[in-house]
């Protein structure tokens, strides 16, 4: 059953963007030292394999760290355009929608007023008719109670409907990040086949730490898109180990 918590929504939605800046921050602080690297070791990496280092940094970790910035604005692109599409779902900063309510609950009472409503429209018109030759009374009319309740009804599967159609789109929109994660996960393998036994390689960012923090990353989004609460399990603690690089 879905939960939209708008104000715990909107909260988590600031504390990931907040640390994506700080992510991304440190990635500039990566990307600074190793062009610094670059720039002081050039002259005394000769031949082949001081060649082979530097080409490394240059060709393999400079790109895949401006990939994974531009996951970090594409990732906060995405919580923009989910707090916008929350304002106009429920506008009220306080507002709570809980699935189960609408289906169970709230169903349940309107059938039960219903019934009870018409019971004592039918028995207060059966005594309305047994002093009608006295006092000439107009029989009770429940119609509008009726039409009112039915609308009501109608009103909470649309929310329902609304709110399922809402949790599907916006977990949809997760999957090209997920994707990418799964792509930065590959790539960082790859350097690990290939740079095995040449750890000089990596003495700016440890390529364990890194892969361990974009799984963590993937399992948080995973487990989102897995949830049956709407958002509430993902946006607490997505980027928490990634903050560690």
């Amino acid at each position: 059953m879905k939960v939209l918590d708008v104000k715990d929504l909107l909260l988590g939605i600031q504390h990931t963007s907040n640390q994506l800046n700080i992510l991304k921050n440190q990635i500039k602080h990566v990307q600074m030292a190793i062009k610094e690297f670059i720039v002081s070791h050039e002259d005394s990496f000769k031949g082949d394999g001081g060649r082979s280092i530097i080409n490394f940094y240059q060709e393999s970790h400079l790109p895949f760290l401006l990939f994974f910035e531009s996951w970090i604005e594409d990732y906060q692109s995405y919580l923009n355009s989910l707090e916008n599409t929350i304002n106009d779902f429920e506008s009220s900063p306080a507002g709570f929608i809980r699935q189960e309510f609408l289906e169970n609950e709230l169903q349940l009472g309107l059938r039960n007023t219903l019934q009870i409503t018409s019971e004592l429209t039918k028995e207060a018109n059966e005594v309305i008719k047994t002093v009608s030759d006295i006092v000439p009374l107009p029989l009770l009319e429940d119609n509008r109670f009726i039409q009112a309740s039915m609308h009501a009804q109608d009103s909470s599967r649309g929310t329902v409907e609304k709110l399922e159609a809402f949790d599907h789109r916006e977990t949809a929109a997760l999957d090209p990040l997920l994707k990418n994660l799964d792509n930065m996960e590959e790539y960082i393998k790859k350097w690990l086949a290939c740079s095995k036994a040449a750890t000089y390689l990596w003495p700016i960012i440890s390529q364990e730490l890194l892969i361990g923090r974009i799984s963590m990353m993937k399992y948080r989004i995973l487990v989102h898109k897995g949830s049956k609460v709407s958002f509430k399990i993902w946006l607490k603690e997505p980027l928490r180990g990634l903050l560690k690089l």
